[in-house]
This record gives C-alpha cells, structure tokens and sequence, in this order.
C-alpha cells in the first residue's frame, strides 16, 4: 500500500508499506482517500515511520536515528522504524542540519566521557559547526600527534606566526583562514585551541608593544644623530630656525608625526645645554684656580690696593691670551685679591709672632 509523506524540505513523496520503496511520483495505485488522514498527521507529529531515518556517527561509528519532522535524535531504534529508501537527494535535503544535532550530542558525549561529566563552555560552537564545514570531526588520520600540551603549544604558536596571525585577529577570522589547515589542529579540542589562540594573541599584543618601544627608540637615536651632523645646531637654536636645515633628511622623513619630531629636536637642545653648563662650569673653576696662581705671583705685598692689582693682572699677557679668563668677571678679580691680601696679613702675623717669641736659655753651671 502507498502512503504519502512530507520530506524535511516540505516536498512530498510517497512510500510502499509493504516493499518500502520510495518515490517522488505518485504512483499510479496510489490510494488518495485511503491515505488522506494518516500520513500527514503523522508527518505532522514526526510518528510516521518514514520520519525516521538511520544515519552512522562520523565520530565513533554508531548508528543514530533521526526524526525528518521534529529534528529529534537518539541512539535507540524507534518504535516502528522501517529501513527506508527514500531517493538520497530527500535525505541530503535536510540531511545537515541532523548531523549537525547528533554531531554535537555525540561531542558532548564523549567529552562529558573523557572528562568525568563536565562540559566546557559553548565557545567552540560556531568553530565546529560553521569554519569546520558544519560537521564535528573525530581524528583524522592525518592531524599532528604531540607528546603534550606544551609541545601542541609551541607547534600550534608557530603555525599560526608562520601565517601571519596578528593579537588583533579575530577568533572567527582564524578559523575562515586556518580551520582546514593542519597546523591549526596542534590541539584537537576545539575548546582547548581557542584557549591557546587567546594565550597566543595576548603574547603577540605584549610582543607587539615592546618591538614597537624599540623601533620607536632606534627613530629616536638615529634622529639626535643627524643632529649631531649639523654643527650650526647649538644649544640656543629654535626649532623653527633648525627646520629647514634638516627637513630634506631622510630620517627626518621616517618620522611621519611632526610633534614626534619637534619632541625629539627639544630633547637633543636640552641634551645640549646640559653639556654647555657643564663645559662653562668646568672652564669657570680652572679659570679661578688660574687666577689665584697668577695673583700670587704680581701681588706680592698686601700693601698693594685693589685699583692697582687690577690693573697689574688686566696687563699681564697670561691673563690677556689665556682665553679661559674670559669666564671671569671683575667680582671674581675682586674677591681672589681679597682672598689673597688676608692671607698675606695672616702670613705676616704668623711670621711677626714668632719673632716676639722669647728665647729660651738653659742655665749652666748655676
């Protein structure tokens, strides 16, 4: 007897239920009255037999059974299952979205197995069932064995370097580029490949950074050191005075931002003059060491005044030509003739005192 019967794409055909061949075309002993109630009310409930069809678990190899109508799986035969032969273009119709349902289930399953119950998060979902054709795979023959975790690890940072996988990609982005690929099952979990895939961005971003420092650091160098080539760049020159002496170079031209640039320049004048105070310092301190030398050896009598000690040193051509003296002011004059007058009176105390000294006399013969 001919049944009728609704397939997963809503199209219509037709089953014997005694020889359990299936058609498209109505058959010509087809029995429309007979068949007007049953088939579509148990299309409609997903109990017609002809609902139920047998497919085999990739992951395992078990037999599962499906429901065409309600999308229902289980691993037992369904009461009153009969082994259909619907054309497999009926089955194909519809055939992805319950493999995708006993995919997952078996999934779980064996995880749930392996891990004594407990189930990770969802976050493999989309991987498994959109970039990896939308069917969960067990393993393949040819997906990369490794030892441990540690080596999936580093196997697993590599591939996705080699690919030019920056910290900034995202997941689902990996997986439309790298999902077919080999190295991208280092980890055959999938849960476990996104876990290792955020520890890999988060080293790239740390990584990433620090390159950045030092490419930014090296710029910085190389800028002060076209400076440093320009000598009519001095401790006082302005920026906008520096500019067109160095804007034809081509590191002033690696570096695109023009604050960056103008930072850098600051920073090298400062270094400048840093180094100019302490030249002048140093020069400052010689000079008056000079001129304490030279001092003691015009002024020789604390009866000498100040107008004429000055004019003494000015004269003398050790003090003209010396070009350290420059640094000098006549304060400076001033204050090492005041020094050395004191300590000419404060020699001539000294030596007056040990002329008062009595004589000691030893008496003999007393």
């Amino acid at each position: 007897m001919w049944k009728a019967a609704q397939a997963g794409d809503g199209r219509q055909y037709y089953y014997n239920t005694a020889t359990n061949a299936t058609t498209w075309e109505k058959p010509e002993d087809f029995d429309e009255q007979a068949s007007a109630a049953s088939p579509q009310a148990a299309t409609a409930n997903g109990t017609n037999a002809g609902a139920w069809k047998e497919a085999v678990n990739q992951a395992d190899g078990r037999t599962y059974y499906y429901n065409t109508v309600t999308n229902a799986t289980t691993w037992e035969k369904p009461a009153g299952f009969v082994q259909s032969q619907i054309p497999s273009t009926a089955v194909a119709l519809n055939g992805d979205s319950h493999r995708r349902l006993i995919q997952r289930d078996s999934f779980r399953d064996a995880s749930s197995a392996h891990r004594g119950g407990f189930e990770r998060p969802s976050a493999n979902t989309w991987e498994t069932r959109n970039a990896e054709g939308s069917t969960f795979r067990g393993a393949r023959a040819d997906e990369p064995e490794h030892a441990n975790a540690a080596d999936a690890e580093v196997a697993f940072f590599k591939f996705l370097r080699l690919n030019d996988i920056k910290y900034d990609t995202e997941w689902r982005d990996a997986i439309a580029k790298l999902g077919r690929e080999k190295g991208f099952r280092a980890f055959k979990d999938p849960w476990e490949r996104k876990q290792a895939f955020d520890k890999y961005c988060a080293a790239e971003q740390v990584a990433e950074k620090s390159r950045e420092q030092e490419r930014k650091q090296k710029q910085r160098e190389q800028f002060k050191s076209m400076l440093k080539l320009h000598d009519e760049i001095k401790h006082y020159t302005r920026w906008k005075s520096a500019l067109p002496l160095i804007e034809r170079e081509l590191v002033f031209k690696s570096v695109s931002d023009d604050q960056e640039r103008e930072q850098i320049f600051r920073e090298y004048i400062m270094d400048l003059q840093d180094r100019h105070a302490r030249v002048e310092a140093e020069t400052y301190e010689r000079a008056l060491s000079e001129l304490a030398s030279l001092m003691r050896t015009l002024v020789v009598s604390s009866d000498i005044k100040w107008e004429d000690a000055l004019s003494t040193i000015e004269g003398n051509s050790r003090f003209v030509n010396d070009r350290s003296f420059r640094a000098l002011h006549k304060l400076d004059i001033l204050k090492t003739y005041e020094a050395h007058i004191r300590n000419i009176d404060a020699g001539e105390t000294l030596t007056n005192s040990d002329k008062t000294q009595p004589v000691s006399r030893t008496a003999s013969g007393s």
